[in-house]
């Protein structure tokens, strides 16, 4: 069997899609967002979530990458004050692709959302809710 990287019920990410990847990515074919998110609807699902009922995040940690995404797609969050939030993807040159990018710009407007996506800078709980609105 081989190893399995990340999972959902209908897609799974394995070596042979890293390959498929990499192929893409080497004829400057840049597939990457829609081939991660099209087919679950992001992290969690939550991006294309269909119904009506409020989700509630529960932060007592770090809430990096596609935790912050999850977290911005929740309707109410209650976080610890040594919570962290950060989209750190900038750092290793790739994108926020699960659906954090508009609600970030959204919740937070765009110079705010601007310095979080293209600075990869890390928040506490408080500075997340008085400054950026999260």
């Amino acid at each position: 069997m081989s190893p399995q990287i990340l999972s959902s019920p209908q897609r799974t990410l394995t070596p042979l899609l890293l390959h498929r990847w990499n192929v893409a990515q080497s004829d400057g074919t840049n597939k990457e967002i829609e081939d991660l998110t099209e087919a679950n609807g992001g992290f969690a699902s939550l991006s294309r979530r269909l119904s009506v009922k409020p989700i509630l995040a529960a932060v007592n940690g770090h809430a990096f990458g596609g935790g912050l995404e999850v977290v911005l797609n929740c309707d109410l969050v209650v976080a610890a004050e040594h919570a962290r939030f950060s989209l750190p993807e900038v750092k290793v040159g790739v994108v926020a692709a699960a659906g954090g990018i508009p609600r970030l710009l959204a919740i937070a407007g765009h110079q705010k959302a601007s310095e979080l996506l293209l600075t990869g800078k890390q928040i506490d709980a408080e500075e997340a809710m008085d400054r950026y609105g999260l």
